[in-house]
């Protein structure tokens, strides 16, 4: 069955998975920019968009694991347009790796999970092929001689990469060309050696991060190199080195350090938090389980629909636009203090990061041509459709900007007289 096709089945019999337990929440979902791109806005919400991808999601990383149902699945890139036309995705060739999923189809296995069938029957296994081993030459070169399974050819995708057939690696009798593996990139890790920053593993570092999983944060830390996530991973490490976990206290002084020596907007607060949490200093801050990243989406952005509220006692923060339900006059119990009125500061910082960035590279090209991108209005979209054509410079700013917006959100809070904690940390 088409996945559209499911969708429409799905519509039509009432089954509407989703996303975010209330209508505000949708403010927190968006694409580039929280203010302009908020899958909050009218016709940005689509059930393609968001109750459709989470279908597509369950279907591909949970039914087809489970050997429930047979997909057909491409390139991502392309495969679907349903989300032309919100606000962000003009450069986006996809909106999620889902997006490549065109069908699927309920195999054995399935029908007799789902009750359809009183007893598995396996389909009868396919008549096996003879192979050419793959074989693995002195100078590291990996070449199969009657070239690769689609499995298989998955798997080495993972860490290794295509050479050139006018290379001098021997080309494959099947007409493909030869893989070798992949150098790592080595730099400064707090073990001494890392590999640099992918999307898995910053998904993997924001998802320790969101779950208090202080192990798995210090493992990617000691694998990676900590300086460009210092404030993205300052409050878990915190909470790694109050619960005395091994090791936790070495990465606590390392990256007190390194904040010390950027010295960006907030970069000292942090620090300040580490030293406390390693006994070494005394903190005055009141704990708030609030996220750094959704602050800064409240203090930056455009003026006229950016700002809102913290409530002080569970750390959410609520747009002015999104908050609705509850009025920001109610009256309060005398000597209670539930909300802390966050203002909207505008794009002025975000602008500014941009330039700073520019400064970092070291192609002189690039640079030029972005610096003429942020000129005038609509700098911000040109500035990100300019730098996609480079994609690892594209990944290095969106760490640059995270880590820039969240010092900055962490220095405004500690103004206010708190600091951002983890849940069930304080």
């Amino acid at each position: 069955m088409a996945v559209d096709e499911l969708f429409k089945a799905m519509r039509t019999a009432g089954h509407d998975p989703y996303l975010v337990r209330s209508e505000r929440a949708l403010w927190t979902l968006y694409l580039e920019d929280a203010q302009y791109g908020s899958l909050g806005y009218d016709g940005h919400h689509d059930w393609p968009v968001l109750q459709g991808r989470y279908t597509l999601c369950v279907l591909f990383e949970y039914a087809a694991t489970l050997g429930l149902v047979d997909v057909q699945y491409i390139d991502p890139e392309g495969a679907r347009d349903d989300f032309r036309h919100m606000w962000g995705a003009d450069w986006l060739q996809r909106l999620s790796r889902y997006d490549g999923l065109l069908a699927i189809r309920l195999n054995p296995l399935g029908a007799y999970a789902t009750g359809r069938t009183d007893a598995y029957r396996p389909r009868p296994e396919p008549a096996a092929v003879a192979r050419s081993p793959v074989r693995v030459l002195p100078n590291f070169d990996i070449v199969a001689l009657d070239g690769l399974a689609p499995a298989e050819a998955l798997l080495l995708d993972a860490f290794a990469t295509l050479v050139a057939p006018e290379t001098a690696a021997l080309a494959t009798h099947g007409g493909g060309p030869p893989v070798r593996a992949k150098p790592r990139t080595r730099g400064s890790s707090l073990a001494g050696v890392t590999e640099a920053w992918t999307d898995h593993a910053l998904k993997a570092l924001r998802a320790a991060r969101h779950n208090a999983d202080c192990p798995s944060l210090l493992a990617l830390l000691r694998a990676h190199d900590p300086v460009g996530v210092l404030q993205q991973c300052g409050d878990a490490l915190t909470a790694a080195v109050s619960r005395g976990l091994p090791g936790a206290r070495e990465a606590a002084t390392a990256c007190s350090s390194a904040l010390r020596e950027r010295g960006w907007p907030g970069d000292e607060v942090l620090a300040e938090q580490l030293d406390t949490a390693g006994g070494r200093a005394l903190c005055l801050l009141r704990p708030l389980p609030v996220d750094p990243e959704e602050l800064s989406s409240l203090l930056e952005g455009d003026p006229a629909w950016g700002g809102g509220r913290i409530d002080l006692g569970t750390g959410e923060c609520r747009p002015a636009l999104a908050d609705t339900e509850e009025s920001w006059d109610e009256e309060e119990p005398e000597g209670t203090e539930r909300w802390l009125d966050v203002p909207c500061e505008g794009s002025r910082d975000a602008y500014r990061d941009m330039e700073d960035f520019i400064t970092t590279l070291d192609a002189p090209d690039l640079a030029r041509f972005l610096g003429i991108a942020i000129q005038g209005p609509g700098a911000f979209r040109r500035f990100k459709e300019m730098l996609a054509t480079s994609p690892a410079q594209l990944q290095r700013y969106w760490l640059f900007s995270a880590e820039r917006q969240q010092g900055r959100a962490r220095a405004w809070l500690a103004d206010q007289g708190y600091r951002p904690t983890l849940s069930g940390d304080h």
